[in-house]
């Protein structure tokens, strides 16, 4: 694994290890416009009112798709 890789698995343990998913829904069409995105991708909120969604790529352009490890469920 690399350096970078470690170090972001790090943060992202810190961040969400622990808390609890209590919505999932998804994102508004005014929340979508306000981050100039065409997509509005399923947000997941967390008790402490954190949330994540996900993105076409890593530099935010668009909202994406979640996949989902169980296979009766499509992509998300």
């Amino acid at each position: 694994m690399e350096k970078y890789e470690i170090e972001w698995q790090k943060k992202a343990r810190a961040r969400f290890v622990g808390k609890r998913v209590v919505i999932a829904r998804w994102m508004t069409e005014e929340e979508a416009e306000a981050s100039g995105w065409r997509s509005r991708p399923m947000l997941l909120v967390f008790d402490d009112g954190t949330w994540i969604c996900s993105m076409a790529d890593n530099e935010g352009n668009d909202g994406g798709a979640f996949a989902d490890a169980d296979a009766t469920w499509p992509t998300m």
